[in-house]
């Protein structure tokens, strides 16, 4: 059973989650809800760390995937257009990985504008874009681009679900053991 495609789905759902998480983040900042309630601030500390993490997962499946491609395992590029689209995909991948590794700098991390350029970039990035539109062609049927957009915002749900388990154990597990040791 090969593990990218499954690896693949569960690092978009969690940069497509922290991207949905970091701009409702910004919405508790501005209310000041982030004094009143801590465990908000840690909470996405921990999804900060969860993203930076997964900027590594990202560059480890773009190299796992170079591999494959050199050891001859996968359909060799056909044409010159292949290798040029080859180098816009190492182009995103290294993108979010700098982008990922930013966030280990506090600073950055608690920027308003920055988490905000971050988290626009991370829900409507060019795949989004392209899952969107492309039922938009005058192909498709009306009554099926209304279906299409519903499965869009389930399977967008979906993702933010991922994410959001993935977070709460990583983030429960921080709070037993700072309790652990504190005590």
């Amino acid at each position: 059973m090969d593990l990218l495609p499954i690896l693949d789905l569960l690092v978009s759902a969690i940069l497509y989650g922290f991207g949905f998480f970091s701009l409702i983040y910004l919405g508790f900042l501005k209310k000041g809800a982030t004094k009143s309630r801590p465990w908000i601030g840690q909470l996405d500390h921990m999804a900060c760390v969860l993203f930076a993490f997964t900027g590594w997962l990202v560059l480890g499946m773009a190299l796992w995937a170079a591999n494959t491609i050199q050891q001859g395992e996968s359909q060799p590029l056909q044409n010159e257009e292949d290798y040029l689209f080859g180098y816009f995909y190492y182009a995103m991948v290294g993108i979010r990985f700098i982008i990922s590794q930013l966030f280990w700098i506090r600073r950055l991390r608690q920027h308003t504008w920055f988490r905000a350029i971050i988290g626009l970039f991370l829900v409507v990035s060019y795949e989004n874009l392209i899952v969107f539109i492309t039922p938009l062609h005058r192909d498709y049927l009306p009554i099926s681009i209304e279906s299409f957009l519903l499965e869009i915002w389930i399977f967008r749900l979906k993702q933010v679900g991922v994410f959001l388990l993935v977070l709460f154990p990583l983030f429960l597990l921080r709070q037993a053991w700072k309790k652990r040791t504190a005590g």
